[in-house]
């Protein structure tokens, strides 16, 4: 009895706010000595206990904001310990699911395992002439074990994965938005400060950047959550209020995706709404209280307005160096590149990206790090990325299939989608969502048909 209830409350999708209420409040009070290990006693526990790992995987892609970053706290033993026992549960509970799955005779084979090989042999080719070194070599080869594990786990262990993730994508935006907001406050030593722009551009140990592309994830989760139904509206408000975060972040790149995302998805859940009078009600009382924020607000408004449009804002802020001397390195280095993390400094980059090669435009990442072999290779990952996501593309899971579009334009200005793990990695399970939709029907389906 005790274990059952033990394990309903990990199965829960309540667990996953009230983890991130517990790391909000390690943050703010400085504990994250005890935090961090409570949260990962939780994530061991989910995977020891339960038969679905899905809180596991939300609360391991939000780790980033459990924490400052990794400099501000001198702490290596305890991160070791940390890391070390969620990958031994993780490594564990996929062994046991795949020992009971061939049992049952249940085990659902997907399409990106050989691209997710062939992706790894490209990263461990890249930069093995230039600068290999063994560090490095067996960091690459640990996250694309993760990246195939976190695919096993979506396609095997994970139920409704589309409609999960969107609600973690919302409660995960909730939690970087407060962040983002309370960083200023501490930062500039004010509530009047806390639209301010960033001035350590960190949100926990992601750059600020990421953490806009965190926002950009929950104002998709939003509307993919009211699509359809009663809620649209209610949802069109939250998503609204993401937005305005992801201003906040003056991260431009985004700023223009999340309106360009806003405009389509509003018209796309009008068109489909299944009350189209309510859904203009909340509309139009979001363009009421817009006005009337901007009217109430206008010197913060300004301020905004004046970073991002202001004389000094325009510009490339450090690609006009950065991509040249991709370009030189790719010249001097074609056939295997450079890798992705260097011994000498890379330019633009700061105190805690000096090395790492982060060449904000995926195909110059590709050259640059991986040299002709590795995009050649990379590509083939790419073919049956988009195979997976083209296939029935207006059919189920469309909003999550527009959202992986959205990221993959990301990636031409920005190094998240490339270069983030966590990012890298939520894309692939939402990937695998779409593959189990299109090409593993439900028992509950198939028993339709025979019927």
């Amino acid at each position: 009895m005790i274990l059952t209830k033990i394990k309903n409350a990990l199965e829960s999708f309540y667990l996953i706010p009230a983890i991130f209420v517990l790391a909000v409040l390690g943050r703010m009070l400085n504990v994250i000595q005890v935090t961090l290990p409570l949260i990962s006693a939780v994530i061991v526990c989910v995977l020891v206990f339960c038969d679905d790992a899905k809180n596991a995987l939300a609360l391991i892609f939000y780790g980033p904001f459990y924490i400052k970053d990794l400099n501000s706290y001198n702490m290596p033993i305890l991160y070791a310990i940390v890391i070390s026992a969620v990958v031994i549960a993780l490594f564990t509970f996929v062994v046991r699911k795949i020992i009971c799955l061939k049992k049952q005779n249940g085990l659902i084979k997907g399409k990106l395992y050989i691209p997710l090989v062939i992706v790894t042999i490209a990263y461990l080719l890249g930069g093995v002439i230039y600068d290999f070194n063994l560090t490095n070599a067996i960091v690459i080869l640990v996250l694309s074990l993760a990246s195939l594990l976190f695919y096993f786990l979506a396609l095997n262990s994970v139920e409704n994965v589309g409609e999960f993730m969107s609600k973690i994508f919302v409660v995960g935006a909730v939690l970087v938005g407060f962040l983002i907001l309370y960083e200023n406050y501490v930062n500039y030593g004010g509530l009047r400060y806390i639209f301010s722009r960033s001035l350590d551009n960190w949100v926990g140990a992601e750059n600020v950047n990421v953490a806009a592309v965190f926002l950009l994830l929950g104002i998709f989760g939003s509307f993919n959550l009211g699509y359809k139904t009663k809620n649209d509206g209610k949802f069109l408000l939250v998503s609204a209020t993401f937005y305005f975060l992801i201003v906040v972040t003056y991260c431009r790149t985004m700023i223009a995706l999340g309106a360009l995302a806003l405009v389509c998805l509003s018209v796309l859940s009008f068109k489909n709404s299944p009350n189209r009078k309510r859904y203009l009600v909340y509309f139009f009382s979001l363009l009421g209280a817009i006005v009337v924020v901007i009217i109430l607000f206008w010197s913060v408004i300004s301020q905004i307005l004046s970073v991002l449009f202001g004389k000094m804002s325009f510009g490339l802020t450090g690609r006009e160096v950065l991509w040249p001397w991709c370009i030189e390195m790719f010249s001097q280095n074609p056939i295997f590149g450079i890798g992705f993390k260097i011994s000498e400094n890379v330019p633009t980059m700061g105190a805690g990206a000096a090395h790492y090669v982060l060449a904000h435009n995926v195909l110059l990442q590709w050259l640059t790090s991986l040299g002709i072999i590795g995009t050649i290779l990379m590509f083939v990952f790419v073919v049956v990325k988009y195979k997976i996501l083209l296939k029935d593309f207006f059919g189920k899971g469309f909003i999550i299939r527009l959202l992986i579009l959205f990221i993959a334009l990301s990636s031409f200005l920005d190094q998240a989608a490339q270069m983030d793990p966590f990012i890298y990695n939520i894309i692939i399970i939402l990937i695998a969502s779409i593959e189990k939709n299109v090409f593993h029907k439900t028992k509950k389906e198939i028993n339709d048909e025979k019927n």
